[in-house]
């Protein structure tokens, strides 16, 4: 919850951390080292990798589709023969009951169309259609 706010925070005091150990380790006068001495160096280490691991991090932006496939069921196709040849259609009330919602609402206006029957008027998608705006079979 706190994540964008807290990780430019943490970078700067990180950031001043370093530029004060880096200060306080060249002010002393040489000497043998100490405890202090290499508390200050493995801090300073601990500080620049937190420092490049959250800048690497934030870089990275993966944009997920959302579970949203462009699949139409394959049991929903028909081959319907017209004076013009045959046909291939996926039935709109089979791809409406056997679709995700949200997919079922993405589904193409352009590919829609309604073809006679014996039965009367059904609503229809084409499936060369659909394919051209990148809607496979399941």
């Amino acid at each position: 919850m706190f994540r964008p706010v807290l990780s430019p925070v943490l970078s700067i005091a990180l950031a001043g951390v370093l530029a004060v150990t880096s200060l306080t380790a060249t002010a002393n006068p040489a000497r043998a080292g100490s405890n202090n001495d290499v508390a200050t160096v493995i801090l300073g280490a601990a500080a620049l990798y937190l420092l490049f691991n959250d800048h690497n991090n934030g870089s990275k932006q993966v944009h997920y589709n959302h579970g949203l496939r462009k699949v139409v069921p394959y049991k929903c196709r028909s081959v319907i023969r017209t004076r013009h040849g045959k046909r291939r259609v996926f039935a709109r009330h089979c791809l409406k009951h056997n679709m995700a919602r949200k997919a079922f609402r993405k589904l193409p206006n352009a590919c829609k169309t309604s073809i006679q029957t014996r039965h009367g008027w059904r609503k229809v998608y084409k499936a060369k259609c659909l394919r051209r705006h990148g809607w496979r079979t399941s």
